[in-house]
């Protein structure tokens, strides 16, 4: 991956035509078609449920379509793995990434890759996987233990796995979720190189200006169907949106509430450790009609916020008021499928969880009591797919859409977001940022922790800063850019 190779012309190098998949009475791709080139970068697009991640993990071997052709190299291929893929230098990094507790950063790496052609087994190769970090801006020591990565650490980890273990043709799905500013560049920067050294990146995302900043070619899906397929000089911005949402699908905030009294206080708190990741003498307050944004590059204790904010993790210093009441404080975290919710169990068990007594009678679950709440819910909050799907076969956006209905649907005084629209298309993100301006609208107080300064400045009542586990208050509300961007790196 040297800055100094030469970019060949592009040429194609993947060819998927009518692929088709369903998931029961769900269809998630109809006859989709996509292609990508070595040397370019192919963003896919398009809103929550539209088949983008589907089609890449049909691609990688992850998922197996229905119907339809894949070509690699012009040559028609069929995976029953992802080590299929694997072998032909197909390499996906999922919005989850997935790494093993227990285990050092460079272990994880190799794990599984013990007939690498690169030879990155033995530890003096080390040097080979740190360069590649490097190359990447994945500023991760390769000794520490993956399970104290944040997510946003996590994903880059996957993305530099990925790529020391060669693969040519490279998916990121979502790769900036939780990057802030700087990493985002320093991303975009890496796939830029790796496009030219004539790898192709398949790179999906609902952020269109990110879309237009980096790639070479959008194709757009919609409802399981490839709607367009353009270089981006030949398209726009308005154009692929009218693809993706349609004309006039635009979701509007909710009215702004009224502030009220005080609904929780976090007064000189500190938690135990060393680094950013620790809270140091943190005071806020959030009242009730209000929406209290965080801002902050990952990893400077976001975490430790929410969780010190919903009574998760105990402070070493400092006191915390919050709701007492039964349902008073309820939470939905930046990754739902592993905070959240129970990927096996289905739609309407995952709607009563944490209020089974609310359906139980004589020690028994009444089940269609809780199916019915389940399809109120799943109305209310336009969730796609039955009471009885398992959560794992439901779309991210779903998945997230579900998590709030049930944190949500108690009325909560205090409610805590943390990256809540992290991969969802504008739609979707739009309908979550409404359902939070709602919650603050009839009476509750909302902390958002975002990695996205629009949603902040659309949603949020007033910005703080969390830099290296202190809270900072910009000079005005609504806070200057400028000054939020100083604050971060502070």
């Amino acid at each position: 991956m040297s800055a100094t190779n030469r970019r060949e012309c592009p040429r194609e190098c993947v060819r998927m035509r009518g692929i088709e998949k369903r998931y029961g009475a769900v269809r998630a791709l109809e006859r989709a078609d996509f292609s990508a080139s070595s040397g370019e970068i192919s963003a896919i697009v398009g809103e929550n449920g539209a088949g983008k991640t589907t089609l890449v993990r049909i691609l990688a071997g992850l998922t197996a379509g229905d119907a339809g052709e894949i070509s690699v190299d012009g040559k028609r291929v069929s995976f029953a793995s992802p080590r299929d893929a694997a072998r032909i230098g197909i390499g996906i990094v999922e919005q989850e990434c997935r790494l093993i507790g227990g285990l050092s950063v460079y272990e994880n790496v190799i794990l599984g890759d013990e007939g690498a052609r690169i030879g990155l087994l033995r530890r003096r190769d080390a040097g080979k996987v740190r360069d590649v970090f490097d190359a990447l801006g994945t500023r991760v020591r390769l000794d520490v233990d993956a399970a104290g990565l944040s997510p946003s650490e996590r994903q880059r980890v996957a993305i530099a796995r990925a790529v020391c273990r060669g693969a040519r043709i490279l998916i990121l799905d979502e790769p900036t979720s939780l990057l802030g500013p700087h990493e985002r560049d320093a991303l975009f920067a890496a796939m830029r190189l790796l496009a030219a050294s004539s790898a192709a990146v398949i790179f999906i995302s609902h952020k269109l200006a990110e879309v237009f900043e980096v790639a070479d070619t959008i194709t757009v899906l919609r409802h399981g169907r490839t709607l367009l397929s353009r270089r981006k000089s030949e398209t726009s911005p308005t154009e692929v949106a009218a693809a993706m949402i349609g004309e006039g699908a635009t979701a509007e905030p909710g009215p702004r509430g009224t502030r009220g009294g005080l609904v929780a206080r976090l007064a000189g708190v500190s938690t135990a450790g060393d680094g950013r990741e620790a809270l140091k003498n943190v005071t806020l307050e959030i009242s009730r009609g209000e929406v209290v944004g965080i801002a902050g590059v990952a990893g400077n204790g976001q975490r430790a916020l929410a969780d010190v904010a919903i009574g998760l993790l105990k402070p070493v210093d400092g006191t915390v008021v919050r709701p007492s009441v039964p349902g008073g404080v309820c939470f939905v975290g930046e990754d739902v499928s592993e905070m959240d919710l129970v990927p096996g169990m289905s739609v309407w068990e995952n709607c009563i969880l944490g209020r089974e007594g609310d359906f139980a009678a004589w020690g028994t679950v009444k089940a269609g009591a809780a199916r019915e709440r389940a399809r109120a819910l799943a109305g209310d909050f336009e969730i796609k797919g039955g009471t009885d799907d398992e959560v794992r076969a439901l779309s991210g956006g779903n998945r997230q859409r579900l998590a709030l209905a049930r944190e949500l649907s108690g009325a909560p005084h205090l409610f805590v977001a943390h990256e809540p629209t992290r991969g969802l298309d504008i739609m979707a993100a739009e309908f979550v940022r409404k359902r939070i301006r709602d919650t603050a609208s009839a009476g509750g107080g909302v902390l958002l922790i975002s990695y996205d300064l629009d949603e902040l400045y659309a949603v949020a009542d007033r910005i703080l800063v969390i830099s290296s586990g202190r809270i900072l208050e910009p000079s005005g509300q609504p806070p200057l850019r400028a000054e939020l961007g100083s604050l971060m790196g502070a």
